[in-house]
């Protein structure tokens, strides 16, 4: 029933979504620099939904069968998914959460790139940025945060930020999103330390491109 309360509402918010043939719930080991990690490999995209009571039930009704959130600043929602993180009751380690950044914050440089991640750890969990900044080792932070998209001039800056908070222990993993090949052979030249864990792209009847996706997969 609750499956099914989930396929419905992820229906009526047009919202992106994985499921394997099981509803189960498996992982896939990804390169985070340091160690492994591992990440379900089915997630639950938070894209469209919104910041009302309806929107906090709908991630409410999705946690029970998805552990992985693709969330992003620019969404405007991710306080409501915080919100239903901490009502779920599901302990912080066993919830991977993905979030990105936008391209307003790559543009402005590398101190909006750190407070956009900031902003977003906050959110996601219901906590100040004090809270964030003081506890050693840190106790909030996200899984895997992405470049959302591949900005001419600013994205390796974006990168190498995102490097530092994982230096910090703010970022447990560093990801690309919608990165061509060039964008990606672009950021290996300028001398990255953290290798990505991966790039997230879209692949549907309407942009499928076979060379892009078999140059990541090797």
């Amino acid at each position: 029933i609750c499956a099914m309360i989930v396929d419905d509402i992820l229906s009526t918010f047009h919202v992106k979504c994985c499921t394997d043939e099981n509803g189960g719930d498996t992982s896939d080991q990804i390169n985070s620099g340091r160690h492994v990690v591992g990440i379900p490999r089915l997630a639950y995209g938070t894209y469209l939904i919104p910041s009302t009571a309806e929107g906090e039930a709908a991630v409410s009704a999705a946690l029970v069968r998805y552990r992985h959130l693709d969330c992003a600043p620019v969404y405007g929602n991710e306080i409501t998914i915080g919100r239903s993180i901490l009502l779920s009751g599901i302990s912080r380690g066993k919830i991977f959460l993905t979030s990105k950044v936008w391209n307003t914050a790559q543009r402005i440089g590398r101190a909006a790139v750190q407070d956009s991640v900031l902003q977003s750890i906050c959110d996601l969990h219901g906590v100040g940025r004090e809270d964030v900044l003081l506890s050693s080792p840190p106790r909030y932070y996200l899984d895997m945060v992405l470049v959302h998209w591949p900005v001419v001039g600013h994205h390796i800056e974006t990168y190498k930020e995102l490097e530092a908070l994982y230096r910090k222990g703010l970022v447990r993993a560093v990801g690309l999103s919608n990165y061509t090949v060039e964008d990606y052979e672009e950021l290996l030249a300028s001398g990255i330390h953290v290798t990505p864990a991966l790039n997230q792209m879209e692949v549907s009847p309407l942009m499928y491109r076979p060379n892009t996706i078999e140059y990541f997969q090797e």
